[in-house]
Order: structure tokens, then sequence, then C-alpha cells
């Protein structure tokens, strides 16, 4: 997030004008809008007193212990999601006020450990400190008092007619927001070490890395100064405290020291002697993991690494790779967090961290790179074609996909990806496994070339998908109207019932392919259902609904409707392939409920008695839509009930009929009683507008079909979150009252 300088000068002169809680209020919403976007729900007054206020609010931070590097474990105190976007805005605004010491390295845009490195590269001596317990050796107390002071200047009056008391109760809010209870270690008046409770900066907070640099301002300044004495250079980063030198001034008895140590002591801090080291020249030099013998350097077994996980994927696929990455990964954190390591993601930011060290014109990275590149290019061009395979089938892969022209192009692609050693155990397993049920013969593939190449003008209109993907669930409901309309598509799914005339199969889908093409070329219909009804109707080699190939333009119905002059209805085997479209682009009454009461079965399983599901009025259900999808939907929201069944194990369905007034609205509500939203309502939808989690494969499981709503709490407000709708983005109303759990809302359409 690049900040603009007017953003940053208003920002530092709201702040100097600052006179009561309420110009916070404001300024902190100014700074949420900059982090979240205008989308965004301000805070509220009563937030700000509720989250300093730990009296009234005591679980404001989650506590839990990471592993550091040397085995010891290391407390974090990260606070609650209110807190957190608090925390955010705050620390935002004290950024762009605070200008910290220039031998300040740590938690510094446009610095780091490389610049920190960097600066004491080709010296003789090296000589590290560490601060013990450095975040939670700053106490509220010096946060309010430095807070008081220059640049933030929150304890003078701005005029005559500010209220000081209004400005004490910012500088108060400010840092009781920052700080929490803690139980600490100090130096009583006997000398000795105790444990009190204390409130103080807690490590995970967002504002603590910039208020530590604040407090420790006044440190940097002294110790420059001490080093410019004695001839050394000097940087902090963090409780990381560094000095070099071509000279050795740093015996343990000396001046620099002794007066190193009566420093730290007077800025309340405590010197971690265990870590207390001098390095010299022809032994191993280092400065924040870097090595500084003669310039800033990773160590060999770094790039080693990144070296070894990149041939691994050559040499052997993705998945072998994968399982040697995992072990030396859990070998180097100690731990994996909730989420799967991600393999690329981990290697790009590693080879990019070396780039920033060697240089991006360094051989070593440029190699590396080329390398990790031509792998992720190959593998997510296969993970696109398998994708697109396995969901629409190689006939329409082959009209979407520009670069096969022709069926030896896509075998010559097929035949690489096969003998490409980087190819994955899965992806090799997957191809397999379509070639087997989609490419037995090369017929169905070679006609739909020919289809798409054809120089006839029905079949140029006829191979291809509309273009528009509009979420309009309305013209669904205008286009599967057609199947009751005897100048549409009726008689597809309807005996026909012209007593008058005789049925002319030729005739008839000559009329209802036009139909048909000029009513979609005009309507946002999903790309699935068009191509389930252009199959069914159309498709001389018809492929839907799990590999059915029945359909109406077969050559074997043709001929028959035409040698028997009857509608197809009448022959008993094509009645069957017509109920079956029926039931995979129509729920009828009393299908819903079954449907529920099977998938939950066969979701949950034995998991289904830890539930209580009630399923009310939902035999009553009639819409149209993708019932695949449809059901992969349900499935994804009850994996997300399930894994939330600590909280709570009732679920509650529900089904009504609303009148509109031009269309009948048929709305089902999926509720996860006293479940709630854990995510603030930006990461939430963040989440969805990036594809990310299972509610984002809902959304695109339901887009085109229905309109889908989610009502929930976050961040201790009642809300509704519009996810699809008329307006085509994601939106949010604030609700009067507390739903009674997390509930999906789907509203279907019918005319």
């Amino acid at each position: 997030m690049e900040l603009q300088k007017k953003q940053i000068d208003y920002i530092n002169k709201c702040f100097q004008n600052l006179e009561s809680k309420k110009d916070l209020l404001n300024l902190l919403n100014y700074s949420k809008k900059i982090i979240y976007g205008e989308k965004n729900h301000p805070f509220q007054l009563r937030q700000l007193s509720y989250y300093s206020n730990p009296n009234v609010n005591g679980n404001r931070y989650e506590t839990f212990l990471i592993k550091k590097k040397s085995g010891e474990d290391r407390t974090i105190h990260s606070p609650v999601s209110g807190l957190k976007q608090l925390q955010k805005s705050l620390n935002l605004i004290l950024q762009c006020v605070f200008n910290p010491h220039p031998s300040a390295m740590g938690f510094i845009k446009g610095k780091s450990i490389v610049d920190n490195a960097k600066l004491h590269a080709g010296n003789y001596y090296v000589f590290n400190i560490d601060l013990k317990d450095f975040f939670f050796s700053i106490d509220q107390a010096r946060v309010w008092k430095c807070l008081q002071n220059k640049p933030f200047n929150l304890a003078s009056k701005l005029s005559t007619t500010t209220n000081a008391t209004d400005r004490y109760e910012v500088v108060n809010l400010i840092s009781a927001l920052c700080c929490t209870e803690i139980e600490v270690e100090r130096i009583n008046s006997d000398g000795k070490i105790v444990k009190i409770s204390k409130n103080v900066v807690p490590q995970g907070a967002p504002t603590s890395p910039t208020l530590t640099n604040i407090v420790c301002q006044r440190l940097d300044h002294i110790l420059t100064g001490v080093a410019k004495r004695f001839g050394l250079k000097y940087s902090r980063y963090a409780d990381d405290i560094t000095f070099s030198s071509l000279h050795n001034v740093y015996n343990l008895e000396g001046d620099f020291v002794t007066e190193l140590n009566r420093i730290i002591t007077d800025q309340g801090f405590t010197l971690n002697s265990s870590k207390t080291r001098l390095q010299k020249q022809g032994g191993r030099q280092q400065v924040t993991g870097l090595l500084v013998n003669e310039y800033a350097n990773v160590q060999k077994r770094y790039t080693k690494k990144i070296r070894s996980w990149i041939y691994l994927w050559e040499q052997y696929g993705y998945e072998k790779a994968y399982q040697f990455f995992l072990n030396d990964y859990i070998d180097d954190k100690g731990h994996i967090k909730k989420n799967v390591p991600d393999m690329v993601k981990i290697i790009q930011g590693k080879l990019n961290f070396l780039g920033m060290v060697k240089g991006f014109d360094n051989d070593s990275f440029q190699k590396l790179n080329r390398r990790l590149i031509n792998l992720i290019d190959d593998y997510s061009e296969i993970t696109k074609l398998l994708e697109s395979w396995s969901s629409v089938g190689v006939k329409e892969t082959l009209l979407k996909n520009d670069r096969f022209k022709s069926i030896d192009e896509l075998y010559k692609f097929v035949t690489h990806v096969l003998n490409n050693k980087s190819t994955s155990e899965s992806q090799r397993e997957k191809i397999n496994g379509l070639i087997i049920s989609q490419l037995n013969s090369s017929f169905n593939i070679l006609t739909a070339l020919n289809d798409i190449n054809s120089d006839k003008p029905e079949l140029q209109n006829f191979g291809k998908k509309p273009n528009v993907v509009n979420h309009k669930p309305k013209d669904v409901a205008d286009f599967m109207n057609l199947f009751d309309d005897p100048r549409g598509l009726k008689y597809l799914t309807h005996d026909f019932d012209e007593s008058d005339q005789v049925f002319d199969i030729d005739k008839y889908l000559s009329l209802a392919k036009d139909v048909f093409y000029e009513t979609t070329k005009n309507k946002s219909i999903p790309k699935s259902l068009w191509a389930i009804v252009n199959e069914f109707a159309f498709s001389k080699t018809p492929s839907w609904n799990k590999g059915c190939n029945d359909g109406w333009s077969t050559e074997e119905r043709i001929l028959w409707s035409r040698n028997e002059k009857k509608h197809l209805k009448r022959n008993t085997s094509f009645s069957k392939t017509i109920e079956n479209f029926r039931k995979l682009t129509r729920i009828e009454a009393p299908e819903l409920k079954y449907i529920l009461k099977n998938i939950i079965k066969d979701k949950l399983g034995d998991r289904f008695l830890g539930f209580e599901i009630q399923i009310i009025d939902c035999e009553k259900a009639d819409f149209y839509t993708n019932v695949s999808y449809f059901k992969e939907a349900i499935k994804l929201i009850l994996d997300g009930c399930y894994k939330r069944i600590s909280i709570s194990n009732s679920i509650l369905i529900n089904y009504e009929r609303v009148l509109d007034k031009d269309y009948r609205k048929r709305i089902i509500r999926i509720t996860h009683i006293d479940s709630f939203s854990v995510k603030p309502e930006e990461e939430f939808i963040s989440d969805l507008e990036k594809g990310k989690g299972e509610l984002a494969d809902v959304k695109l499981k339901l887009t085109g079909y229905c309109d889908w709503a989610i009502e929930t709490i976050m961040d201790d407000i009642p809300i509704r979150i519009n996810i699809l709708n008329e307006k085509q983005k994601i939106y949010t109303d604030y609700l009067n009252s507390n739903p009674v759990g997390f509930t999906h809302i789907f509203t279907f359409y019918q005319k």
C-alpha cells in the first residue's frame, strides 16, 4: 500500500489538531478507508471505549506460543479482529506522524535486514547485543509519555479554547488501545528479579513495532552519539543492536562496554548477556542472519536448499519434490501453521530475498529464477487445461482455448505433459483418466473441431458459448420459461400437443435452434446451463450429465422421428433422457427435501449423528437451476458447518415462496444456529473477491443461477453481505437485529 503525499500531509495535519476522542475517531476512519477501501464499515465511538477498557472486554487478545529457531518458546498476543482493525488504522497514523531515527532499521518501510547488514559489511570487528524481553520491557506509561512529546504533542493545549482534559483522553485512549496486561519480569528495589502484572506493549499487535521505534528514539540518539565518539557504526533492528569498526573497543571491562551497559539500563532495558558476542575478522561475522565478512551475503546452505528444491521438481515432479520440501520446512520452522505451506510461494519468496541480498542481476539468482519460472509456467498451464477439461469436457476446452487449433496440437501437448518429468503424479493420473473417459476415440474431438471450423453459418454461430458471464438469474428465469412456451423450447421436454399438425423434427429443431440462439445471444445465461441445453438439443455427438451421449440431434433419434412422424417423447428410451434433462435443470416438489437429506447423509456420513438438523417446507420447492452445481454448493456449505461443529451442532434449512412484481421468488435459507463469522468484514469480502476459500467456490457454482446473501455478526455488528445480486458487486447492509446464526440466503426466480 503506497500512501500519497497528500494523504500523509492530511493525517499529519489532523493529528496535530486532535482535540477530542471524536476527532481521533474521524481520523481512524479516514485511515481505515485507506487500508480497507471505501466499502468498509466505519468505527463507532463505542468500539473505541469497548476495546480500550479491559474491564469491559477481557478477551481482547488471543495468546499462543511459537517456536524460536533456538527451540525456545515465544509468546504472541494476537488482537481479536475488531481490535486488530483499530490497531492497523492507528498504526498507519503513527507511521505518518513519526519519522524513525536513521539508525533504526526494523519495522520501517524501505529498510530491511539487508540494509542493516550492509552497514556493517567489511569491518574487522562486529559487536552484537540483544535486549531481553524487548516488547514486554515497554510499559504503557512510557507509551503514554512518548505520545505527549514531539512529534505527537498530545500534552500541549492547541489554543485557549482547547480543553486539556480532552487531549489527555486522546493520549489515554491511544495508549490503552495499544497495550495490555501481561505478567512480566522486573527488578525490584532489592535488585531481585520478580514477576508482576503490568500493562505493556504486546508482541503480536500491529502497533507494537512502530511503538518500539517511538520509545527507542532517545536510545538510538544516545547510542549514535556514543558510536560517533568511539569511531563506530551503529544500528538497531528491533531488539538486535550492532556496532562495528576497524578497531577493537569491545573489552567487557572497557570504557565503551561500561558506558553501553549504563545507557541500556538507564533507558529501561536489560541486556540478554547470553546473546552478547564479538565477531572478529577471519571468523564468521553475522548481522541479522546475514554474513558481513566482505559484503552482505546469505549463507551457502540457503542457496543450496533453493537449488535442491528446484532440481527435485525438475527431475521427479511436483509432488515428490513437495515431500522433501515439507520435511525441510518442518525442520526449519519447528511447526506448521493452520494452512499447508505453499512450496511455490515459499521458493519465490526465498528467491526474491536472495535477489535483494545478492542483487537481482546476480548470475546465481538469474539462473535459479529462470528455472523456477519455467516450472511454474508448465505447471500452471497443465493445471488450467485439466480444470477446463474435467469441468466442461474436451470439446469445450478446444472451443475456448486458442492454443489448440487442431487435434494434432492437443495430442502433442498431452504427450509432452505425460513425458515431462516435472508433471506431478496427480496430474498424470488425471490426464490418463480423462483420456480413458473422453478420448477412447478421436471421433468426438474431430467432430468438435469440424463444428468449430465449419463453413456452415449455423455451426459458426453454434459451437460457441455466450461471452457474457454477468450474474443475472432473472435472465435464467426468462430463458427456462421457454420450456413452457409452445413458440419456444416447450417441445424439447413436453409431448407435441398440436392436434392439427404432424410433428416434423427437422422443422422443429430448426425453429428451436433459432429461438435458443437469439435468446442466449441477448441474455446472460451461465455457460454450464448453455452447454447442457445445447448438448441435449442440438449436438450431433452430445456429451452431458456425466457422459450421457443421447440427445435430440443424434442421427439415430432424428431418423426414428422422421420414420415414425412422432415426437421423441413417444420413444420409451428417449423419454428417460428427457426426464434426466429435467432433473438436471429443475428441482420440482417434493425433490428438494430428499436432495438435502441425501446430501447431508452422503457428505457428513457418521458425522450426521452429531448434528441437529431441521428441514422446513423444502418439499414445496420448485425452481430452475443447474442441479449438479446447486448440490456442490450445498456440500461446500455443509463442510463449513462441520468445521464449526464445536461452536454449534444445530442447522436449520427452510424454504419459502415470495410474490414479486414480475417474478416469483423461491428462497432457501440455511442457518448454522449460534455460529458466526470469525473474520472481519473486509477480510471476508476480500477473500471472496480473490477467490479464496470454500465460499468463493460456492460463488462460482451459483453465479448466474440465484442471488446469494449471508447474514451474520462481524466485528460485533449484525450484517448482511450481498454476494451475488443485480448490482454485480459485493456490498453490505447493516441489520437492526442480530441473526440467530450464520445464515445463507439463496433467492431463485421463476416467471
